[in-house]
């Protein structure tokens, strides 16, 4: 009970039947102490009761027949015994003073203690007398003492007044003689000598005097202090035997008292609620109430209240006398106090000695003081008061609803409107509106509970006697939630629930268990529980509900049941086989919540056997499913629930333990076949006998030794020992080791000691595992049980590891099979048992092998005869791997070289490889192109190398690709610039593609939004003044520009939010643009939230005042150039007010340019040269008829007619059927053919087109630029110079198509006739961009002989629009 006590225990009705099983075990406990009393001490004992109602036992919930049992025997021996005059209760305190003095009256033991207390108070009033008498003798004395100095001392002035005049006459004659103008006479009469007799006569009679005097105070106080009365004599006991007699008794109570006193006292007690020292749920275990106030007395009234043990002790000895035997009384749980503690009185006797006449003066006995009891709980904490050490009265009777409710199971706050459920006061306190509760409050019905189901669960209880048939009724037609702990809770509250007892034919019976008399009840209940168990046997998530079966089962069947315990049986069957069915799920997955459910599942099984009658099969699975619950369970130990179950099944097996003992000893084959669930190398046929503690003290423990080896089993506990450890504990040394931390995690195993080794008690993932810890060094082997492979797990910091990469040694383990010379490199992880790679040792020609994805799972067999086949990692030292190390750090670039002595770079942490074909690095995850000779951009991306130039291969498109990793763009120290990445070894990285615009020069990121934002950190990072030679413009415009492409208002990945704050960080102080534009995008990606499902954030409304400001400065005063001026829109968003641009100072808008020489008859011509190449250099193709071409059938003619039925499948089988003629026409077309003169029109087309897209181009930009026929020249040119006015690029010119407006920036200047000029050249300059781009791919077709795709592109015909 104790270990219950103190468990969290979380199953349905466990307070409830607790609290019942203490107060059951305490009230027995007291009536075989009374019992015992009674029969020691009869005449003593005659005549007085007890304080217990054997009524308040049917508050008990007990869920056995046999605590049942024990309830009615102690329900009648209270019965006889009565509660008239009750020892032992606060309430009337005369009878137990009173049984104390009956006692002690005829005890010898304590009479002589009396007599003893009689002598040693005589002894103390005697010492008291005699020390009166000296001090009254010693004051006479000091009388005639004083007396006799007084007269001494009056004869001593009489002398000394005399001489004192004589002495002062000399004195004056002494001046006299002294003076300054004395006469002859004056100084003759002074006689010096005589002076100096005098003096000294006066100083010997002055000193006697003092002398005199001191001694006179001396005896004066010597007389004072005579005078006083001596310490009075307080008596530690009443002088009046029978008023002392029940003092002596309580102080030294005899232990069968002490132990009744102290039972009764707590039995009283234990009536409260458990949490009565707190607010506390009441009436229909809902209402609040606390009961503090009426169970206990304020600390502070006894802590000024005098204790009879500490005034009796303390009293003992005196000045006056010591007993030769010291005596202490001392207080029990039961604390005698003093009632009126002011009865001690605070003087005794007279003041002077003088007054004491006879030798009871000055003595004081104690029988005015009237004792009392208190009590403050019992030995437990929870048995006492936690409100300040309060004194606590159990006599109080409270109100029967709260004492009932304190033995009603609380449920949790989730059905605490449904508490009122599960009280039930009895019949003459029950409401009279209890049956309709049900209907009225069917606003606290649970969603999840129908209304049947409501009203069955608030009926099951309406009614005491028939409580028990409401609970079979609604289990047989199925009208409860059985899923719900509450309804268990509720069942189990009604069927254990004693209830009334009462009287009949002159002996006691529980009133609502009558119907448990009727067999044919009995055997319907039966039937109904065994359907139940039918009906869960195949659902392992019931397992809750299939217990509460048990118990049910358990219950009824010591009710002459027995089909009730082979219900019960086959429920424990059903829960073991669920739980070894749950191995094969744990081995795969070790999850601590799977292994937990699968020690709950044996627990449950070991509940479900051990509350019945047991035969032995029920022992050989009770130990079974003890062992296995034991030591099973390592991960989650500290399970509240398995902790609850291990107590309940303790508390189970107390009581049948001798049984379940005999059992053992005669079948040692089930002991065996226990130990073996658990330790699968414990060999058969073990002799087991029991174990004895000291060789005389025999325990619930087994032993064998067999070949060395000691094995014990406790039977009560599942605990198994090997030698004297357990299995699945490995020892904290090897569990802290860094090699096995590293391989195993926070894993546990079983395991056994054999010859050194920790092994693991059973397979692992098909492998057995042995550990050996030796001088701080750990060996673990695994074990292959099928091939009999035993491989080694090497440390990964060894001098072996010699020059492997970093990735090899720090993810990966490395295993050694000495005898194949081989090193298997796989996953960290014991069971990641993918081979990676395969170290071969031993051998001239070893190497690190490489092991292929789809060969990664073969056994060591398969790999050993692949190894030839496989690549082998060496060291490289190539131009490649200079190239590749910009890129990628060199420890984590992998060069292997397969068998035909090919090399291939792997940068695992990109998942990129590049093969070495034809002289080239071909990257094999973007197909078709490889490394270039010159990895460097010329002209752009100015102090940063950490990317790769990848180019097509030959035959194809010209297209340029360059690779950037993905990571934080930094600047560092001299220009240079950086991408910071993850330096883990194990990281897993990304990388960005950018495609360089083969006609404006710039990079594309067509990949990502986050990849566009990371090329704009680029750009800004290696931006300078001056505009890029690819670029045409600076980085920080190019920037600009890709962040304009980049706004969104959708939330940012986290990718597109580190990327933008990169921008943000590197623009900080630099670029105002940037930094609003970053401040822009981050303000519209956070406005719509809410409808992604993302909190609701408020974005801030107004851009950082130092960006804007400078900003504003800069346009204003045009410090900056108009590629980064924000438009009207931006500036409104940014929440920057808008720029006033400074116009140029009234220009005169008058610079004439002539029409450019390239015109419409350009584009004319160059389609009609088309046309003609078209016409006479494309042989003519006859396209055959469907006649003359031989066609396969339409596959669907089989199911046309069905589904043509209606006009949806009509239109849809023509239209297959069209696709199809297509499609074999297209297959018949035979290939079209050139003649040989076509590359070389080809070719002098490109010229032509090339040659006038250039003049038209030169054109525009001279138009653009060339300001010096104007008077603002200098001026202008200067800006040109600075970069405020931008130069113009081909990517300008589309926008200018577009928006003409956008020529002012470059050149407000011009007259409105060359505005209109430099459009008209612009569109005819885009015109001629499409021909040469149509030009160079019949090029690229012709020359890669991709015959058919040339002849479709030279079909396709361009048509322009008439603006």
């Amino acid at each position: 009970l104790e270990g219950l006590k103190k468990t969290s225990c979380l199953e349905p009705l466990s307070r409830a039947v607790l609290k019942s099983r203490e107060l059951l075990v305490v009230w027995t406990a007291f009536c075989v102490l009374h019992s015992n009393a009674t029969r020691l001490h009869s005449a003593v004992m005659k005549g007085f009761g007890v304080p217990l109602h054997f009524e308040d036992l049917g508050h008990l919930v007990l869920p056995t027949k046999a605590e049942g049992d024990v309830v009615l025997a102690v329900a009648s021996y209270l019965k006889n015994v009565g509660t008239d005059s009750p020892i032992f209760s606060l309430k009337s305190e005369e009878s137990t003073f009173e049984l104390g003095r009956r006692f002690a009256d005829q005890s010898s033991e304590l009479i002589s203690i009396w007599k003893q207390e009689v002598d040693d108070a005589n002894s103390r009033v005697q010492g008291h007398w005699e020390e009166v008498q000296r001090k009254q003798q010693l004051a006479a004395q000091l009388r005639n003492d004083i007396a006799n100095l007084e007269v001494e001392l009056a004869n001593l002035q009489g002398l000394l007044v005399p001489k004192q005049h004589e002495l002062a006459e000399h004195g004056n004659k002494e001046r006299r003689a002294n003076a300054h103008h004395a006469s002859s006479y004056a100084v003759r009469s002074y006689d010096s000598v005589a002076h100096s007799v005098c003096r000294g006569e006066v100083n010997r009679l002055a000193s006697q005097e003092s002398s005199l005097e001191n001694q006179l105070s001396t005896k004066k106080s010597q007389l004072e202090a005579a005078l006083r009365a001596p310490a009075p004599v307080l008596q530690p006991l009443p002088e009046k035997q029978c008023n002392a007699m029940p003092i002596i008794f309580f102080l030294y109570m005899p232990k069968l008292f002490k132990q009744m006193s102290y039972y009764c006292l707590l039995s009283q007690q234990l009536l409260f609620p458990d949490s009565w020292n707190n607010a506390w749920s009441g009436h229909d275990g809902a209402a609040r109430l606390d009961i503090l106030s009426q169970v206990t007395r304020n600390p502070k009234v006894h802590s000024q209240e005098l204790s009879w043990s500490e005034y009796y002790n303390s009293k003992q000895s005196s000045k006056y006398h010591t007993p030769p035997v010291k005596r202490s009384g001392k207080d029990t749980e039961l604390v005698l106090f003093v009632t009126n503690s002011k009865a001690l009185p605070k003087e005794v006797g007279n003041e002077s000695v003088d007054h004491y006449f006879s030798d009871r003066e000055g003595v004081w006995y104690p029988d005015s003081m009237r004792p009392r009891f208190a009590w403050f709980g019992g030995h437990k904490s929870y048995d006492r008061s936690k409100a300040g050490g309060r004194e606590i009265n159990p006599s109080i009777r409270l109100e029967h609803i709260v004492t009932v409710s304190a033995f009603t199971e609380q449920l949790g706050l989730e059905y605490r409107s449904l508490q009122w459920t599960m009280v039930q006061p009895g019949s003459s306190h029950i409401k009279k509106s209890r049956g309709n509760e049900g209907y009225a409050r069917q606003r606290d019905r649970p969603p999840s509970y129908s209304k049947t189901e409501f009203l069955t669960l608030c009926n099951l209880r309406a009614f005491p006697h028939a409580q028990l048939r409401n609970v079979m009724v609604a289990l047989q037609e199925r009208r409860l939630p059985l899923r719900s702990s509450m309804v268990h809770a509720l069942i189990q509250q009604t069927i254990f629930h004693v209830g009334t007892i009462s009287e009949l034919d002159k002996s006691l019976h529980f009133e609502w268990r009558q119907d448990l008399k009727d067999p044919h009840l009995c055997s319907d209940i039966s039937s109904i529980l065994r359907s139940l168990y039918d009906e869960l046997k195949d659902c392992p998530t019931q397992y809750k509900t299939l217990a509460l079966v048990a118990k049910l089962c358990n219950f009824f069947s010591k009710f002459n049941q027995p089909a009730c315990r082979d219900t019960a049986r086959h429920i424990a069957k059903s829960m073991m086989q669920w739980a070894v069915e749950l191995e094969a799920e744990i081995s795969s997955s070790p999850s601590g919540a799977i292994r937990a459910k699968q020690v709950k599942l044996y627990q449950h099984a070991s509940l479900a056997l051990v509350e019945g009658d047991l035969v032995e099969d029920d022992v050989a699975w009770l130990i079974q499913s003890n062992v296995k619950s034991r030591n099973l369970f390592i991960a989650d130990e500290d399970c509240a629930e398995i902790a609850t179950n291990w107590s309940c099944i303790e508390y189970g097996m107390s009581a049948c333990l001798s049984e379940v003992l005999q059992i053992a000893e005669r079948s040692g084959q089930m002991l065996t076949g226990a130990f073996q669930l658990v330790v699968n190398s414990c060999p058969d046929g073990l002799n087991w006998t029991r174990w004895q503690k000291g060789g005389s003290i025999q325990t619930q423990c087994f032993v064998s030794r067999d070949y060395g080896k000691t094995y014990l089993l406790n039977v009560m506990s599942g605990t198994v020992l090997i030698n004297g450890s357990p299995p699945s504990q490995l020892p904290r040394s090897i569990l802290d080791h860094p090699l096995y931390k590293r391989t195993f995690a926070n894993r546990n195993f079983e395991v056994v000691e054999d010859g050194g080794f920790l092994v693991t008690c059973t397979p692992v993932f098909d492998r057995h595992y042995r550990f050996l810890e030796l001088s701080g060094d750990l060996q673990v082997l695994e074990a292959d049980p099928n091939t009999g492979e035993t491989m080694e797990l090497l440390g990964s910091a060894g001098d072996w590891t010699g020059t492997l990469p970093s990735r090899l040694r720090s993810m990966h383990s490395h295993w050694l099979l000495r005898d194949r010379n081989i090193v298997l490199v796989r996953g960290i992880g014991f069971n990641d048992r993918d081979v990676s790679f395969v170290i071969v040792t031993g051998t001239p020609d070893r190497g690190v092998k490489c092991v292929d994805k789809h060969l990664q799972q073969k056994n060591i067999e398969q790999l050993q005869n692949l190894l030839d086949e496989m690549d082998t990692l060496v060291i490289c030292r190539s131009k490649a791997m200079d190239v590749l190390a910009k890129f990628e750090d060199r420890r984590f670039i992998h060069p292997l070289r397969n068998c035909q002595s090919q090399l291939r770079f792997f940068l695992p942490r990109y998942n990129l490889t590049f093969q070495s074909r034809n002289g080239a690095l071909h990257c094999q995850e973007i197909v078709g192109y490889k490394l270039l000779p010159e990895q460097y951009v010329n002209g752009t991306f100015r102090g940063i190398m950490q990317y790769l130039v990848l180019g097509r291969d030959v035959g194809k498109s010209s297209k340029t690709v360059i690779l950037f990793p993905q990571g934080v763009v930094r600047r560092v120290s001299h220009g240079a610039v950086c991408i910071s990445t993850m330096e883990a070894c194990s990281a897993s990285l990304n990388y960005y593609q950018y495609i360089i615009h083969h006609r404006f020069g710039y990079f594309e990121a067509k990949q990502s939004r986050a990849s566009r934002l990371q090329l704009a950190a680029i750009h800004l990072a290696t931006s300078s003044s001056t505009p890029d030679e690819n670029l045409g413009m600076t980085g920080e415009e190019r920037a600009v520009n890709l962040l304009r492409a980049s706004w969104t208002n959708r939330p940012l990945s986290a990718a597109e939010s580190s990327a933008l704050n990169n921008i943000s960080s590197l623009a900080d102080g630099l670029s105002p643009t940037i930094s609003l534009l970053c401040h822009e995008i981050t303000m519209c990606s956070k406005q719509l939230d809410f409808l992604h499902g993302h909190p609701s954030k408020d974005a801030p409304s107004l851009s950082p005042c130092l960006a804007g400001a400078t900003y504003s400065n800069g346009v204003a005063n045009r410090r900056v150039s108009s590629r980064v001026f924000l438009s009207r829109f931006e500036e409104s968003r940014a929440g920057v007010s808008a720029a006033k641009h400074m116009p140029p100072a009234k220009f005169e808008q008058n610079i004439q340019l002539p029409k450019c020489r390239v015109s419409n008859e350009d584009l004319r011509e160059i389609e009609c040269l088309m046309e003609k190449l078209r016409q006479s250099r494309v042989l003519h193709i006859a396209a055959p008829t469907k006649s003359k071409i031989p066609q396969d059938e339409f596959p669907l003619g089989m199911i046309a007619t069905s589904v043509a039925s209606s006009r949806l499948g009509k239109d849809i089988i023509d239209e297959l059927r069209e696709s199809w003629d297509m499609y074999q026409l297209s297959t018949q077309t035979p290939p079209a053919t050139v003649d040989g003169n076509t590359l070389t029109e080809l070719l002098g087309l490109k010229a032509y087109v090339e040659l006038r897209r250039k003049d038209a181009e030169k054109y525009i930009v001279r138009g653009l630029t060339d300001v010096h026929d104007h008077w603002y020249s200098p001026g202008h040119a200067l800006l040109q110079l600075v970069g405020i006015v931008p130069a113009p690029t081909r990517a300008d010119l589309c926008e200018m198509a577009v928006h003409p407006s956008k020529i002012d920036d470059f050149n407000p200047m011009l007259s409105p006739d060359t505005r209109v000029n430099l459009v008209e050249s612009i569109i005819i300059w885009l015109s001629l961009c499409v021909y040469e781009d149509k030009v160079n791919r019949l090029i690229s077709l012709y020359q890669a002989g991709n015959l058919e795709e040339y002849t479709l592109e030279l079909a396709v015909k361009t048509v322009w629009r008439e603006s």
